[in-house]
């Protein structure tokens, strides 16, 4: 992924950690940007277990690990979690 398209991803991950207690309002956020950033067919997937095997444009995809401040959990009390995003476009 070129530099430039990574910070911005990168941002957007940080602002969604920062901003979102759920995942999915996570994904959604970081989605929106990102195409809002390079145009559309781009997809996000949050979490902390999950499997995948996607076919994606050439570099466009990301994998990280963060750190969600206030990630809420099955009670609905919230706690600091790591979360993994993976983040790619497809052509």
């Amino acid at each position: 992924m070129a530099e430039v398209k990574q910070a911005a991803a990168i941002n957007l991950c940080t602002a969604a950690a920062e901003k979102f207690t759920t995942e999915s309002d996570m994904a959604g956020f970081i989605k929106a940007g990102m195409e809002d950033f390079d145009g559309p067919a781009w997809h996000c997937i949050v979490g902390n277990s999950f499997g995948s095997s996607v076919s994606h444009a050439k570099q466009n995809f990301l994998y990280l690990s963060l750190i969600v401040p206030r990630l809420r959990t099955a009670t609905g009390s919230t706690r600091p979690e790591t979360c993994y995003v993976l983040l790619f476009k497809t052509a």
